[in-house]
C-alpha cells in the first residue's frame, strides 16, 4: 500500500482543492473580466479587449491574426487570490495546441502556473483548478507556443482581490476595486486624457510605474495614504507625454548633433519626448543602444533595423539575428523593419511628373522587388516601415503592403511614413488597404526642399487636410523625422500643424506659410492625437502608453498651458515642466518644482 501513498496524497489534494473552490464560488469572481488587455498583436476588428469582456457568443474574440508564438496578458490591477482559471478557445481548425500559463506580482517577475497541452477545438474550455489559491497574483499571461491558430472567445481568472472592494462610480476608471495607494496623486488640474471615452478630468493617481485613478478630485484624493505625494496643478494641463513613431535623435546624436546619447535623450525628456522610434538602425547601432539600456536609457524606443541604406543599397536580411519584441512597458524594443522606397537625405523622392528642381527622382525597388521584400519581411513576423517621400513611391509602397497582406486585415499594421506628395487618387486606398500613415509635423517654410512644383501639382503636396478628409477612422500619427527639420520641438510642432507657419531652427523667427499651402491646416483636436494615441498604436503602444487611462504606464506632462484650450498661435508658447516617464520625474523645468514629485 505505501508505494501508492503518494498517488493518494496528490488525488486527495486535487480533491481537497476542488471542493474549496465548490464550495467558495459564490466569492469568487471573474477577476478578468473588463480588466486591461495587453496582447502581441491584434486584428483590428478583433480587439484584445474581446477576450475579456464576458461575451463568448457571436464575432467576439481576441484574433491575433499571426501564428505561434503570440500572447496575452491580463493586469488584474489589483493583487489577488486565484482559485482557477478558465479559457474558452476560438480555434480553427482543431488540432493540437500548447498554452503556457504565466503569473506574476507586481514586480512582473512571471512563474509558470501551468500548461495545457492537447488536441482542442473551437469553443472548447479549458480550466485549470489550482491545488491550493495563490495570492498576491496581479497579471496573468498566456502564452501560445503551438497552435493552428492563436485566438481566445474568453478568458476568465476566477478568485477574490486581495484589496478591499470600494465604490469606484464618481472615479473615471473602468475597475470597481480600490486601486493600489497611490505613491503621487496630481489634483485641481486640466487632464487631458486622449481617452475618446473620457476626455478629461481633474486629477490622476500613480502607484509605482502606473496610473491607478484618473477622475474628479475629491474621488481621487480619497485615495490618498500617509506617504502619498499631493502635486497641485493649479490650474495646469497634464497630459500624455509625446510619442514620436519616426525619429533620428538617437541615431545621429553624434553625426549631427554632436551629442552623446545621454545628452540627446536629455534635450528630448526636456521637450516633453516619453517615447520614440528610432528609424536608421544598422547592427552596430543595435549594440550600441543595448548597452545604452544599461547604462541610463529612459526613454521607451522602438529601433527599426534597415533592410536598404538611405541611398537603396540593400544590406540582406541580417535583421533576422534581432527578432521583433513587444514586452509591455520594456524600454528598448525591436520595433521591426524599415524600408526606402525612394531617395531623400541619399537621391531624390520619386515623382510620377517632372518636378523643377528634382526631376523624376529615384525609386530604388521595382515593383516586384519591394513586393518580394516586404512580403519576405511580414512572413518572418515583423511589422513594415516604408520611408515614401513622392507619389511614384507612395504608389509603389501601397502596392508592396496590399500585395504582402493578401486581403487579409492589416494586423501587422505596416505603415507608410512621409507621405509627402499623395497624387489624389492614392489618398483613399491607404484605408482600403488599412495602411498606418505617419505624416510630417512641420513643413519647412523657413528652408524648403524644393522649389513648389506646378500646378496642379502643389495641390498633391503636404496634403494632410485631404488624407485625412479622404480616410475616416485611418490611424494617421505624425513624426518630428529630428533633427532633420527643425527646431526639435513637439509643441512647435503642433503650432506648425494647425497654423502652417514653422518656427525657425533659431527658435525666434517664424516663417510665412506658403500660399500653396494655406487650404491644408488641421485642428489641434485632429493633430494632438495623432502626437500621442495614434503614435502609440504606430509604435505597437498604445496598450501601454499614449493616453491617460488607468493600467497604462505613467508617461506623462505638465504644461503650462492647456493645447485644447489656448488659440493656435499660443500653442508655441507653452512650455514642458515635467516630463514623468513609468512614475518617475525624467525632467523637471528649473523654478518649477512644485510640479515635480
Amino acid at each position: 500500500m505505501s508505494r501508492y501513498r503518494p498517488v493518494l496524497i496528490f488525488l486527495w489534494a486535487v480533491w481537497l482543492a476542488v471542493s474549496t473552490y465548490a464550495q467558495d464560488r459564490d466569492a469568487i469572481e471573474n477577476l478578468a473580466l473588463d480588466k486591461p488587455v495587453t496582447v502581441s498583436q491584434a486584428l483590428p476588428d478583433y480587439p484584445s479587449t474581446q477576450a475579456a469582456d464576458g461575451i463568448r457568443e457571436g464575432l467576439n474574440w481576441w484574433g491575433s491574426g499571426q501564428f505561434a508564438p503570440q500572447w496575452i496578458e491580463i493586469d488584474l490591477e489589483v493583487p489577488s487570490t486565484i482559485h482557477a482559471l478558465r479559457l474558452v478557445a476560438s480555434q480553427d481548425p482543431q488540432g493540437l495546441t500548447v498554452h503556457h500559463i504565466y503569473v506574476s506580482e507586481a514586480g512582473r517577475e512571471y512563474h509558470l502556473l501551468h500548461t495545457f497541452e492537447e488536441i482542442t477545438h473551437d469553443q472548447q474550455t479549458l480550466e485549470y483548478v489550482l491545488p491550493e489559491p495563490r495570492a498576491g497574483i496581479r497579471f496573468v499571461r498566456i502564452e501560445t507556443v503551438e497552435s493552428p491558430s492563436v485566438s481566445w472567445r474568453e478568458i476568465e481568472v476566477l478568485g477574490t482581490p486581495d484589496a478591499p472592494i470600494v465604490s469606484a462610480a464618481a472615479i473615471n476608471v473602468d475597475v470597481e476595486q480600490q486601486p493600489e495607494v497611490p505613491s503621487i496623486i496630481f489634483y485641481n488640474g486640466q487632464v487631458v486624457t486622449m481617452n475618446a471615452d473620457a476626455p478629461s478630468a481633474s486629477a490622476l493617481a500613480v502607484a509605482g510605474e502606473m496610473i491607478v485613478a484618473v477622475g474628479a478630485d475629491a474621488d481621487v484624493l480619497a485615495l490618498a495614504g500617509a506617504n502619498t505625494r499631493l502635486i497641485d496643478l493649479q490650474g495646469r494641463a497634464l497630459m500624455p507625454g509625446f510619442v514620436d513613431p519616426h525619429t533620428h535623435l538617437f541615431n545621429d546624436a553624434v553625426s549631427t548633433l554632436g551629442l552623446t546619447l545621454e545628452e540627446a535623450q536629455q534635450v528630448a525628456l526636456s521637450y516633453g519626448f516619453t517615447t520614440m522610434g528610432n528609424l536608421y538602425t544598422e547592427p552596430e547601432f543595435v549594440e550600441q543602444m543595448r548597452e545604452f539600456e544599461n547604462d541610463g536609457l529612459r526613454i521607451r524606443t522602438s529601433l527599426y533595423l534597415i533592410a536598404n541604406t538611405n541611398c537603396g543599397d540593400l544590406m540582406g536580411d541580417w535583421y533576422l539575428d534581432y527578432p521583433q519584441t513587444r514586452e509591455p512597458g520594456e524600454l528598448l524594443r525591436i520595433g521591426g523593419v524599415k524600408i526606402f522606397a525612394d531617395g531623400g537625405t541619399c537621391n531624390r523622392p520619386a515623382f510620377s511628373y517632372e518636378d523643377p528642381t528634382l526631376g523624376y527622382g529615384d525609386l530604388f525597388l521595382s515593383q516586384e522587388a519591394l513586393n518580394e521584400l516586404v512580403a519576405d519581411v511580414q512572413a518572418s513576423g515583423y511589422q513594415v516601415v516604408i520611408h515614401a517621400l513622392g507619389d511614384r513611391a507612395v504608389e509603389t509602397a501601397q502596392n508592396a503592403i496590399e500585395f504582402a497582406l493578401d486581403g487579409q486585415p492589416n494586423s501587422y499594421r505596416h505603415r507608410i511614413d512621409h507621405n509627402t506628395v499623395i497624387r489624389p487618387e492614392l489618398l483613399p486606398r491607404y484605408s482600403e488597404i488599412g495602411i498606418v500613415a505617419v505624416i510630417f509635423g512641420t513643413y519647412p517654410a523657413c528652408n524648403p526642399f524644393s522649389d513648389p512644383p506646378p500646378p496642379p501639382y502643389d495641390s498633391w503636396e503636404w496634403n494632410w487636410r485631404g488624407l485625412i478628409d479622404a480616410n475616416p477612422g485611418l490611424h494617421i500619427a505624425w513624426h518630428g523625422d529630428d533633427p532633420y527639420i527643425g527646431p526639435i520641438s513637439p509643441l512647435g510642432e503642433l503650432y506648425s500643424m494647425v497654423t502652417l507657419h514653422q518656427i525657425d531652427p533659431d527658435g525666434v523667427t517664424i516663417c510665412d506659410t506658403p500660399e500653396w499651402l494655406t487650404n491644408k491646416t488641421l485642428t489641434v483636436e485632429e493633430a494632438l492625437p495623432m502626437m500621442t494615441i495614434e503614435a502609440a498604436y504606430a509604435l505597437f503602444r498604445d496598450e501601454e502608453v499614449g493616453s491617460l487611462e488607468v493600467g497604462k504606464y505613467a508617461d506623462l506632462l505638465v504644461v503650462s498651458d492647456n493645447p485644447l484650450a489656448v488659440e493656435p498661435e499660443s500653442i508655441k508658447d507653452i512650455e514642458v515642466w515635467l516630463t514623468m516617464i513609468g512614475g518617475q520625474t525624467e525632467y523637471c523645468m528649473p523654478g518649477r518644482g512644485e510640479f515635480c514629485p
